[in-house]
């Protein structure tokens, strides 16, 4: 992010962002700054979630500022808030300016009389550019006339913004936000995207090109594509895709897409790319999608998750819950379809009340409660009722711990099989086990856990649950399989393995620095060989148990030119090379391997660079 260095500024723009860091770029006030004139001298502040109110009270005071504006989301809009008021105290002369999504929905929420003391001088609604151009040229020329009352500006065009990309404005960092339209084609009635029409706006082609040449010479691993339907048109679509080929390959897409347009073409275009495409269906009931404007043909739907999942492109599945005239049964459904299309990941989620969206103006004919803050969650309904709301939530922290965190896609439907139950059954029973270990609680936020932690919670339920089925003979194959796949993702994430050269080998082993196994390099021990879930996979856990004898036995992992490699060796191997890490010499024998096998192994572990040797310090 450019930063101008100066003693006082003019202009100060503060966004406020949801936490994560590869998202976080500030784009909508980028998006300001890049349309100023260049003697109008500018300051962003892009602000973690619990920043020092304080703190950052006295340093934009201390840049002396002509205008401040505040770039209000649901996430931060009470935070940015008790911000303001805080600053006000401290500028009570300077122009304050409130845009963003969430001033964008009501004015009444945020018009101020002459009766109490005037925080905002100005609001915008819609895409706020070119009115915010024009307050700052008043502001500037000095010809600006703080209102008595705040003064509501509403943009109803969609102006292409300038780029703060090509402008300097923002530096690309290692995760950024690409908006490559404006507008959505589609009106539903929960979503203020369309903003009360379908038109949309498209971002050049030229321009998308610079930018992600841009991004490329700047190091850029992975992009946000701002596009709620990046492939309606299809034709559109595929030119997207063509773009991001041709310019900028190597980077890794986040895209949101319409499944129903996505045909043979589109899933080859998306496989030659590294990328994830989300699709809504948010639920499978015609009528349900009725009431919030919203329609389903889902023989085409099906037919373009087929494309994505013969083609090999990782797709998630988008799911509300508590939409009108849906119930806890309803979603259970809608959950087992989606289930039913082997996504790689479910994104399930509470019905949200916006304001100013149409289904607002609708909620006395569903009888929709909602809080009246954000995030403005529903929590009851005319068809769904506080208790329901309650199993939709303990359901959905089931989902997001075994089948999102825990990466469950591979296996969960052999664990089913094998427990003789549905999708929602078992993720039913694990949401009960969860709440009596006291890992999930319907009064507080639904917890976000991490990977290794979620990985741990699945062990310890399916230990308990097959025992509680009498299945624990298949206890062990089922434990195998998920440590198979937790180690298998973790190398696709890890970094990949190079050899080491004789000459390198020689530098770094100066015989006094401590020992370490490469950052990319996993192990573990496993109940049955490991290479019958390598090379053949398991489709029937109960048929599998019955057809092999448990050996134990070990395995290494780590990626390579061609993809995971994963070599069964003795478990005394595996715990070989951990008796090796932090060592600071070898050793020349180890359990049950003699001194030859003991060397062997360590020789081979060096040369391929799994392990090596820190230089001392």
């Amino acid at each position: 992010m450019k930063h101008v260095e100066h003693k006082t500024t003019d202009i100060v723009l503060v966004a406020c962002h949801s936490g994560s860091l590869l998202q976080s770029t500030p784009l909508g006030v980028g998006s300001l700054c890049a349309g100023l004139p260049p003697f109008c001298r500018s300051e962003i502040l892009n602000l973690p979630p619990a920043f020092d109110i304080e703190h950052i009270c006295e340093a934009v005071s201390a840049l002396q500022p002509k205008l401040v504006g505040f770039s209000m989301y649901v996430w931060n809009r009470a935070r940015l808030q008790d911000f303001a008021y805080e600053l006000r105290t401290h500028l009570p002369d300077t122009v304050f300016v409130a845009g963003g999504p969430e001033v964008s929905c009501r004015a009444s929420t945020w018009e101020q009389n002459s009766s109490s003391p005037l925080l905002y001088d100005i609001v915008i609604q819609g895409h706020a550019e070119l009115l915010f151009q024009q307050v700052v040229a008043e502001v500037m020329d000095g010809i600006f006339v703080r209102p008595a009352e705040t003064q509501v500006l509403c943009e109803t065009a969609t102006p292409l913004p300038e780029s703060p990309w090509l402008n300097e404005i923002l530096t690309p960092q290692r995760g950024v936000l690409l908006e490559t339209a404006r507008g959505c084609p589609f009106r539903c009635a929960y979503c203020f995207d369309a903003r009360g029409n379908r038109a949309v706006t498209r971002i050049p082609y030229l321009r998308l090109q610079q930018e992600l040449e841009l991004f490329v010479a700047h190091g850029v691993e992975q992009v946000w594509v701002l596009d709620s339907s990046f492939n309606v048109p299809c034709s559109r679509g595929k030119e997207l895709l063509r773009l991001f080929l041709e310019y900028a390959p190597e980077l890794h897409y986040h895209l949101e897409a319409k499944a129903e347009y996505i045909d043979a073409e589109t899933a080859q275009l998306l496989a030659q790319l590294s990328c994830s495409v989300q699709v809504g269906l948010q639920s499978v009931h015609v009528q349900v999608l009725k009431n919030v404007d919203r329609t389903l043909d889902m023989q085409r739907f099906e037919a373009g998750l087929f494309e994505l999942y013969q083609y090999g492109v990782t797709y998630g599945i988008d799911l509300i819950y508590g939409l009108p005239g849906d119930n806890y049964a309803g979603l259970c459904e809608s959950l087992e379809v989606a289930l039913g299309f082997f996504p790689n990941q479910i994104e399930l989620f509470p019905l949200a009340l916006l304001p100013g969206t149409e289904l607002e103006q609708r909620r006395c004919t569903y009888t929709l409660k909602a809080l009246p803050e954000p995030p403005y969650t529903v929590i009851s309904t005319s068809s769904m009722d506080t208790e329901g709301f309650a199993r939709a939530a303990v359901l959905t922290a089931a989902l997001n711990l075994f089948y999102n965190t825990g990466r469950a896609v591979s296996y969960f439907e052999v664990l089913c099989s094998a427990c003789n139950c549905s999708g929602v059954e078992f993720l039913e029973h694990l949401g009960i086990w969860l709440q009596q270990e006291g890992a999930v609680c319907v009064e507080s936020p639904l917890p976000d856990w991490e990977v290794k932690q979620a990985y741990r919670l699945q062990l310890e339920f399916i230990r308990t649950y097959f025992s509680q089925l009498g299945l624990e003979n298949l206890v062990p194959a089922a434990l195998d399989i998920m440590h198979y796949h937790y180690l298998y993702a973790e190398t696709i994430l890890g970094p990949p393995l190079f050899p080491v050269s004789s000459q390198d080998n020689n530098d770094t082993q100066d015989g006094s620095g401590s020992w370490a196994l490469a950052e990319g390099v996993r192990m573990g021990k496993f109940a049955y060989p490991v290479e019958k879930y390598h090379n053949a996979g398991v489709d029937d856990l109960v048929e599998f148990v019955y057809l092999n004898a448990q050996e134990d036995c070990g395995a290494l992992f780590h990626r390579g030119p061609h993809g995971v490699c994963c070599k069964e060796v003795p478990v005394d191997v595996v715990e070989l090379f951990r008796s090796c890490v932090g060592a600071s010499q070898l050793p020349a024998q180890f359990g049950c391997l003699d001194p030859a096998q003991t060397g062997k192994w360590l020789r081979d572990a060096v040369a391929k660079g799994s392990l090596f040797q820190r230089p001392s310090s």
